[in-house]
């Protein structure tokens, strides 16, 4: 398990709006599971990077030039994380929003394969 880098950090955008149970539901999917795992990297990425920039500025031991691609690199980890957290967010409300199909229902695809759904 991957451990937020403050502990009263906040949520990902996108939890805020499911219940637990929604919650669990959503991490059996592996997709979602995968994503969240990659999104929390991300995020704790970013969270280094706000660091090393606040010690840069205080200390100032890196030129203006250096401050400000350092900047630059740093919007763009946070437009890749915020991008993510709206990929997640979709997917969670697809998962939420679907019939939960069990793998133990039958599925009757008819013979043209119209109709698919699941059996009685």
């Amino acid at each position: 398990m991957t451990y937020e880098l403050w502990e009263g950090s906040p949520p990902y955008m996108h939890t805020r709006y499911l219940s637990e149970p929604e919650q669990t539901h959503c991490l059996q999917n592996p997709t979602y599971a995968a994503r969240l795992h990659a999104a929390r990297a991300q995020r704790q990425e970013v969270q280094y990077r706000q660091i090393a920039l606040d010690v840069s500025r205080r200390t100032k031991d890196a030129t203006k030039r250096q401050l400000e691609d350092r900047e630059q690199e740093l919007h763009a980890l946070e437009d890749g994380f915020a991008a993510e957290d709206r990929v997640l967010a979709a997917l969670a409300e697809a998962l939420v929003r679907c019939p939960v199909f069990w793998h133990t229902q039958e599925v009757d695809v008819g013979a043209s394969g119209a109709g698919a759904g699941p059996a009685g």
